[in-house]
């Protein structure tokens, strides 16, 4: 595995607490964003998901995750979010973008699910929702399949 390092991402010479980048060296690769206001949890995926070859955009809430893909929508070709964060849930955030008229795909990850809200975040055009505790190869393989969705969008 090749080494990896956390920095602060900076836009327009400001810095974005809410965001946290993996970058790892290599050659082109797929752009996910990860939203979990459980740093624990932010920072696994972006370690499992930067070791598999995805460049990582971590955030802590949905807020500017919504920013960045307003201006940016077509650098990223998965978007993982938890249901339950601050300011704006999970579903919010999904529906948010579907609004914007954005094309890439959501898994929507929870520990609270129930089946009425898996039937709204599918219905609101999740990609793919799935409870915690969840094995990781499922949530990789789901990732896998969301950006071969969004390739043949583009």
């Amino acid at each position: 595995m090749e080494a990896s390092t956390m920095k602060n991402d900076k836009k327009a010479g400001q810095k974005d607490p809410g965001r946290d980048k993996l970058s790892l060296g290599g050659a082109t690769r797929k752009n996910l964003i990860v939203i979990d206001d459980d740093q624990g949890m932010r920072l696994l995926l972006s370690e499992v998901f930067g070791s598999l070859g995805y460049t990582v955009s971590g955030f802590s809430d949905a807020v500017g995750a919504l920013k960045t893909v307003a201006v940016a929508e077509k650098d990223y070709d998965a978007i993982i979010c938890d249901l339950n964060m601050p300011r704006i849930s999970g579903l919010s955030f999904l529906s948010m973008l579907k609004k914007m008229g954005s094309t890439v795909p959501l898994i929507l990850i929870t520990a609270f699910g129930t089946g009425k809200i898996e039937r709204e975040a599918k219905s609101l055009g999740a990609f793919a929702y799935l409870s915690k505790p969840f094995q990781l190869s499922e949530l990789s393989e789901l990732v896998r399949q969301a950006t071969e969705k969004k390739e043949t969008h583009d």
